[in-house]
């Protein structure tokens, strides 16, 4: 991958490191590339393992992912473990998208049950083969590092993201919520946060990373939610005006509706469900979105 290089016509790529295991359109409509190549993928559109090239139109190289850097000794991972957690990582929702809280558990504890230094080289190899173009699971390893690591003593808090203005805003004292946006009740990590309005580029994740390699210290043990995590939605945001939601700024049934989401996500599901969108019934017995009733989680 590291010999792929921009302006190289794809044929070019090809006879270097074989054809690529997925190739799909440009999911974001960049001006630049129409086609998104990946190797080391087990799915379509799926992270590429072992690096990702965005293809122009008239089939040269734009973009070249997994090239620089030096991935992991391979004494370290058996290279189907490490695609394996790469995955894991790679599946936590984005901090501007719907937040879902197994994601990021899955995540947390795959990684934390590695120990520092090899959960540190999972994020180090994710960061360096993802694509910051095409692959928006990136925006997720900013709440998995917010969960995977302690907060300091000082200053309290750990380092803030710089990806726009959210929806309530950061605290005035980064202290009373020192995770921001992810708050942890009972070991579920909740996000209170939509997001983003942006001018400008969003930091990226690796300036995150470097202060976990510096001076994270890795939480002591796995996240262990309790056996009915509905229980602890319905206490902290079962009704409007709980202390829960005022305290951060969530008292609205927009932000009701925000942690209740998230909380029905943690109820197990028939599979068979399991890409239905979620939805609350209103006084009539209507089916709607769950934004407009938000009522509480059903016990």
């Amino acid at each position: 991958m590291a010999q792929v290089k921009d302006g190289m016509h794809v044929d070019q790529v090809t006879r270097l490191i074989g054809v690529p295991d997925d190739v799909q359109p440009d999911r974001n409509g960049s001006a630049d590339t129409v086609e998104v190549w990946r190797w080391g993928t087990d799915a379509p559109g799926g992270l590429g393992t072992l690096g990702t090239v965005h293809v122009r139109a008239d089939r040269t190289v734009s973009w070249v992912r997994g090239g620089d850097g030096v991935p992991p000794d391979r004494a370290m991972f058996p290279e189907p473990e490490l695609q394996r957690l790469l995955r894991i990582v790679d599946r936590v929702p984005s901090y501007d998208a719907p937040h879902d809280p197994r994601r990021l558990i899955e995540a947390v504890n795959a990684l934390q049950a590695l120990g520092r230094e090899r959960a540190l080289a999972v994020l180090r190899e994710y960061l360096r083969v993802s694509s910051p173009l095409d692959d928006p699971g990136r925006g997720g390893s900013f709440l998995v590092m917010r969960t995977l690591f302690d907060v300091p003593a000082e200053p309290g808090y750990l380092p803030v993201m710089m990806v726009g203005s959210s929806s309530p805003p950061e605290p005035a004292d980064l202290r009373t919520v020192p995770r921001f946006p992810i708050v942890i009740v009972d070991d579920v990590p909740l996000r209170i946060t939509t997001c983003c309005v942006l001018g400008g580029h969003a930091q990226q994740p690796e300036a995150h990373l470097a202060y976990y390699e510096e001076a994270g210290v890795l939480r002591a043990a796995p996240l262990t939610p309790p056996a009915d995590p509905a229980a602890t939605i319905q206490r902290i945001a079962g009704a409007p005006d709980a202390a829960w939601l005022v305290a951060h700024g969530l008292d609205n049934p927009s932000g009701q509706a925000l942690i209740l989401r998230q909380g029905l996500l943690m109820v197990p599901r028939d599979p068979a469900l399991e890409n239905e969108p979620l939805r609350c019934t209103d006084d009539a017995g209507r089916a709607l979105p769950l934004d407009a009733c938000a009522p509480p989680i059903p016990r």
